[in-house]
């Protein structure tokens, strides 16, 4: 029993630690979503990863970091978001990134009440 106790809690170890070894899957259409988001990009005077532009870009037009997408009842991170307004225009234009709050402009453009 002593010969096998090491090799029981080492087995034990390698189990618990083999899920935080491989990478996380991303949800974008097959593409590495993590991966584009760290490349590098001269933003507002200095180099910025694409996932912090993508992050302020969508916090200025939400006030969220994500878009929800209710017909899919999925959350788009602002890195996915990106690459959709980069790579598929013609998606990216059915999206409403807009948050429109206050209450004269939605009557302007005639708008449903919430």
């Amino acid at each position: 029993m002593k010969k096998w106790l090491p090799l029981i809690v080492i087995g034990l170890a390698l189990a618990w630690l083999a899920p935080s070894l491989r990478p996380a899957a991303d949800r974008a259409a097959g593409f590495a979503a993590g991966e584009f988001g760290r490349l590098p990009a001269m933003y507002k005077g200095r180099f910025q990863p694409l996932d912090s532009v993508a992050r302020n870009s969508l916090l200025q037009l939400r006030e969220k970091q994500t878009l929800y997408l209710p017909e899919e009842k999925r959350a788009l991170s602002a890195t996915e978001w990106l690459m959709e307004m980069l790579m598929n225009a013609r998606q990216a234009d059915q999206r409403r990134p807009f948050r429109i709050d206050h209450p004269e402009l939605i009557g302007l453009l005639k708008l449903p009440q919430k």
